[in-house]
């Protein structure tokens, strides 16, 4: 797993921008670039305080990003949550699966997490599949600033009692 970074700028704004990516993680909005460089700056401290942000995810057997996974901060959640997002043309092919397994073992195994949250639009229909698929339960459904989010929830089944 290697986090994304700053070099990584291009196509972590292209990806964002994209009209799938953005109609789900950004409310259909076209950010600045500010955002995204922020976003990149929040990845490195995160990385160095909590061991835990966005990690590429590479075209197998080659260098070539086609989205991302990881934990990131929403909604003023205490605990991170679990986020991927593909370029369209490598989606519905097992990479968000793959890719989020990995997110949550690293998050029950090497942080301790007692669970791990998603949260998506409620008309996400592929992202509820890939929680379904790893086995996350639906936990509730909340309307934040006017749009129907769905928590989905996934008990580690060895938690620790060091567990942050």
């Amino acid at each position: 797993m290697i986090p994304i970074n700053h070099h990584d700028f291009e196509v972590f704004k292209e990806i964002n921008t994209n009209a799938l990516v953005r109609k789900h993680l950004w409310d259909d909005q076209i950010m600045p670039d500010n955002v995204f460089r922020q976003m990149l700056n929040d990845v490195e401290f995160h990385f160095k305080k909590h061991h835990w942000g966005l990690w590429k995810i590479l075209l197998p057997d080659s260098q070539v990003i086609i989205g991302y996974a990881g934990l990131w901060l929403f909604f003023d959640e205490h605990q991170p949550q679990l986020v991927y997002a593909l370029r369209p043309e490598y989606a519905g092919k097992g990479y968000a699966t793959e890719s989020a397994k990995l997110i949550v073992d690293y998050a029950f195994k090497e942080l301790r997490f007692e669970s791990l949250v998603a949260t998506m639009d409620k008309g996400n229909i592929k992202s509820q599949r890939v929680c379904e698929r790893l086995a996350f339960q639906l936990a509730e459904e909340r309307v934040i600033e006017g749009k129907p989010i769905l928590f989905y929830r996934l008990n580690n089944s060895k938690p620790s009692k060091t567990n942050q």
